[in-house]
């Protein structure tokens, strides 16, 4: 997830590693290579501009740079951040982001640049490192055999695909994660780039990331 929202951040603060799945299809209107901000009462998006071929994997996709994306984006954080008192904190986390060239690079870099800048205790290993042919529920289950963990921890986007069951047979334990969907002072909602809270908190945002865990039984009751 590119320069993601708080509380992809708030599972991360939860976990002990973090596999980014860089060997799977890009999925078009996803959040991998965009994020919402906040600017003049509305929600807009900030996006890096790509090819994109049907089925391409996240790792192969190219940056379309026939435009200027990066000033483009540093003007958009400018009007919109400049006068937060952290400002600074989030120029060189981007600086630092978009010193890189590739898409895999810069994507996985605006998660880790954060996961330093906040000081969390988290490893972030790559899915095509461990280069599996499974897919789904059985990809999941592979990746959870290599870590050697039985806890996985996931967002709710795979509720109403993860084989659940699969992996409680393998002896896993599957929770979700519960945002706690705090809004900071300035924008209407908690689904913004958490570049926006940090301008505003700085290293403190680390403080307000205070999500939780539920099993999965216990999820799938809502």
């Amino acid at each position: 997830m590119f320069f993601a929202w708080p509380g992809f951040f708030e599972h991360l603060k939860i976990c002990k590693t973090l596999y980014i799945l860089d060997d799977v299809a890009f999925s078009k209107g996803s959040r991998t290579n965009r994020v919402q901000y906040y600017q003049n009462m509305q929600s807009k998006w900030l996006s890096i501009p790509i090819h994109q071929k049907s089925n391409q994997l996240i790792m192969d996709i190219k940056i379309d740079n026939n435009s200027d994306w990066r000033r483009s984006h540093f003007s958009i954080i400018k009007n919109t951040m400049s006068k937060n008192t952290y400002y600074a904190d989030v120029i060189e986390i981007i600086d630092k982001t978009y010193a890189l060239e590739s898409f895999i690079e810069i994507t996985i870099a605006s998660i880790t640049n954060l996961i330093e800048y906040l000081e969390m205790p988290i490893k972030v290993k790559k899915s095509s490192d461990i280069k599996l042919s499974s897919s789904s529920s059985d990809r999941v289950l592979d990746i959870m055999k290599h870590s050697g963990s039985k806890t996985y921890i996931t967002g709710h986007g795979a509720f109403n695909y993860l084989n659940h069951n699969l992996l409680e047979d393998n002896e896993i334990n599957t929770y979700y994660v519960k945002y706690s969907l705090f809004t900071w002072h300035g924008v209407p909602s908690p689904y913004f780039t958490i570049l926006d809270m940090i301008s505003k908190y700085g290293k403190k945002t680390f403080e307000l990331l205070n999500g939780s865990i539920t099993h999965w039984k216990e999820f799938g009751k809502k």
